[in-house]
């Protein structure tokens, strides 16, 4: 991937990593098995796959680094927000 991608993943205006609200198009990448939702990350996979000029092996890391980011990082990051953390009142 070139570096220009990379940094139009970052700072796209409406897909943008730097920006947390644009994370629920990136939560489609979280795998499924529900009928519908699989139809929506399908959809994000073709998404991602256009609009940045993205191989289908490009498609499947990302999906598969986002997968062990929530599995792994992003609990660990919530639970440090009281709002998101079911231990804190």
């Amino acid at each position: 991937m070139s570096p220009e991608v990379e940094q139009l993943l970052f700072s796209d205006p409406w897909y943008g990593l730097n920006n947390y609200t644009n994370y629920a198009h990136w939560q489609n990448l979280y795998y499924t098995s529900d009928p519908a939702k699989k139809q929506q990350q399908l959809a994000w996979l073709w998404e991602l796959r256009s609009y940045f000029g993205l191989t289908f092996a490009q498609v499947e890391e990302m999906q598969l680094d986002w997968n062990t980011y929530y599995n792994n990082e992003a609990t660990t990051v919530l639970l440090s927000f009281p709002s998101q953390n079911p231990y804190i009142s």
